[in-house]
C-alpha cells in the first residue's frame, strides 16, 4: 500500500494545526543528513508539545518566548541538568526555520514575531557562577 504525503500550500497553513505541519515538515527534512533530520524532528516536535495553539496562524511572540523558557529548564537526559544553551540555540533556530518555511510571516506581524533581543545567546552561559 502506497503512503502519500499531504503538503498543503501556504496559503491553507493557517486553518491546519501546528502538529500536522510538523508531520509534513519533518518527512520532508528526512532528505537531510541523518544528524540534521534528528536536529529538526526533535527540535519541532518539541515546538509542537509545547505549542498550545490550535491553529498556525495563532502562534505569536509569545508561544517562541514560553518555548524559549521551556527549553532551557528541559534537563538533560545523560545529566539531568538543563541543556545547554548551545542546544538551546539550535532548537530554537530549527523550529524558526520550520516556522518560516510554512510561512509564518504571512500571518503574525512583525512587531508580534521573535525580536533579536529574544534569541538564545550563544557563549553566554544561564547559570550562576560559583561563589568561593
Amino acid at each position: 500500500m502506497a503512503h502519500y504525503t499531504i503538503i498543503p500550500p501556504l496559503d491553507l497553513c493557517p486553518v491546519f494545526p501546528p502538529p500536522f505541519l510538523a508531520r509534513e515538515y519533518i518527512e520532508r527534512s528526512k532528505q537531510k543528513s541523518r544528524k540534521a533530520y534528528l536536529g529538526y524532528r526533535t527540535a519541532v516536535n518539541l515546538f509542537v508539545a509545547s505549542c498550545k495553539k490550535t491553529y498556525f496562524d495563532q502562534i505569536c511572540r509569545d508561544d517562541m518566548l514560553d518555548f524559549l523558557r521551556e527549553l532551557r529548564t528541559r534537563p538533560s537526559r545523560e545529566t539531568g541538568k538543563p541543556i545547554g544553551e548551545s542546544i538551546v540555540f539550535n532548537y530554537f533556530l530549527k523550529t524558526v526555520v520550520f516556522l518560516n518555511d510554512r510561512g509564518i510571516g504571512k500571518y503574525v506581524a512583525r512587531e508580534d514575531w521573535v525580536q533579536k533581543k529574544d534569541w538564545p545567546k550563544l557563549g553566554v552561559s544561564t547559570e550562576s557562577p560559583r561563589t568561593q
